[in-house]
């Protein structure tokens, strides 16, 4: 079984250009996945959150979750930047698509796990948000 981890998308659409040689982006991370899922049919594909950015770009962040909907990912995990834009922007988009969203050890509209059956094998999957993680939110983003 072929497990596939992404993380730290940040709300990038397009290559970020932060180093020479990068060849990233969502359409090119789709293309990978199709592959991938044509030769490992059994594939667990799992996001470790801080998919959105914490620009206050709702729109652009809005057509990152779109994206990650089509990518047919088995699990999807949070982390602080999912929260930048506010609770309702995150119960509103993130909370009402398709996305098998999970969290542990929040409270909230989503699954605390999730127990998938890949080639007769049951598999659960956890995943928890340090408190940490909000350390570096701005005043005022965190409700404080």
């Amino acid at each position: 079984m072929l497990i596939v981890f992404t993380a730290n998308n940040n709300g990038q659409l397009l290559d970020c250009g932060c180093s020479v040689g990068v060849a990233g982006g969502l359409p090119r991370r789709l293309t990978a996945v199709k592959r991938l899922r044509e030769k490992f049919k059994n594939m667990l594909l799992i996001d470790g959150g801080a998919f959105l950015g914490t620009a206050d770009r709702q729109l652009q962040n809005y057509t990152v979750i779109q994206a990650y909907q089509k990518f047919g990912y088995d699990a999807v995990t949070l982390g602080d930047q999912e929260f930048w834009n506010g609770e309702a922007f995150f119960a509103k988009k993130v909370l009402t698509g398709n996305l098998p969203v999970l969290c542990s050890n929040l409270e909230g509209n989503f699954s605390l796990s999730l127990f998938l059956i890949k080639k007769a094998k049951k598999i659960g999957i956890y995943a928890f948000l340090h408190p940490g993680a909000f350390v570096f939110f701005p005043s005022g983003k965190d409700g404080n």
